[in-house]
């Protein structure tokens, strides 16, 4: 693990710059992508804003990426099945939180339709899944590394409010995926909790990075597995 001194030194224009990479992410597919293009070109648009967002968050915090590599690549068999068993724990928590909002709030989750696509749409579907397996780095860095391990070994209030904080940005930045119905990323808020406490007990961003890759690798097979039952429809 990490023997990092606390607290961490922030450097305040490289966080912001860091936090708003992903809003203006947000903004420009908003701006950029209409309903009069191609799948295929909203893709593009879509993908190639998510590469941008990828490299230059990798660049700007490639110091945290260098550090914490070489702990986790010594024993990667052993974190790669903790990174598994915490694939299964998140899964769990966003069950459970919809569960319960379910029988107690009486809120149900969003369905998506089920129709079968095309080979094209489902081509699309799929080459914009390669940003789900960008984003695990981008939003690691952002919301675990920026917004919450940085504030570890400052004031504990300050730090239970960063993980707060963090955890509710976390969640909000699926506002895409559910159009806008904040209730429905709650399950996602408490996953960034868990997400937090992962980083602020190992130490190694890396363990975040992998566990949240393996979480998202399951939405990218599906995208693949739609593509080739599209193809043999």
């Amino acid at each position: 693990m990490m023997t990092s001194k606390y607290p961490l030194k922030i450097d305040l224009v490289k966080s912001v710059v860091a936090i708003l990479l992903l809003p203006i992410e947000m903004g420009l597919i908003a701006i950029l992508i209409h309903s009069g293009q191609t799948k295929w070109t909203q893709s593009l648009i879509y993908v190639g804003l998510g590469l941008i967002v990828f490299l230059m968050t990798m660049y700007l915090y490639r110091d945290v990426l260098r550090r914490d590599w070489p702990a986790y690549r010594k024993h990667w068999l052993r974190n790669t099945l903790l990174n598994l068993c915490g694939v299964l724990v998140l899964f769990s928590v966003i069950a459970l939180v919809r569960l319960v909002m379910a029988n107690v709030l009486h809120i149900a989750a969003m369905t998506k339709p089920s129709a079968l696509l095309s080979v094209q749409a489902a081509g699309a579907v799929a080459f914009n899944s390669i940003v789900v397996l960008l984003s695990p780095f981008t939003e690691e860095i952002v919301f675990r590394h920026v917004l919450f391990y940085q504030f570890k070994g400052r004031h504990a209030a300050l730090t239970l409010a960063m993980l707060l904080i963090s955890s509710v940005a976390f969640g909000l930045m699926h506002w895409n995926n559910f159009h806008g119905q904040v209730i429905q990323m709650v399950p996602y808020m408490f996953a960034g909790g868990v997400l937090a406490l992962i980083y602020y007990y190992t130490n190694n961003i890396w363990q975040n990075i992998m566990t949240h890759f393996w979480l998202d690798f399951v939405q990218f097979a599906a995208a693949i597995a739609l593509l080739v039952i599209a193809f043999f429809q």
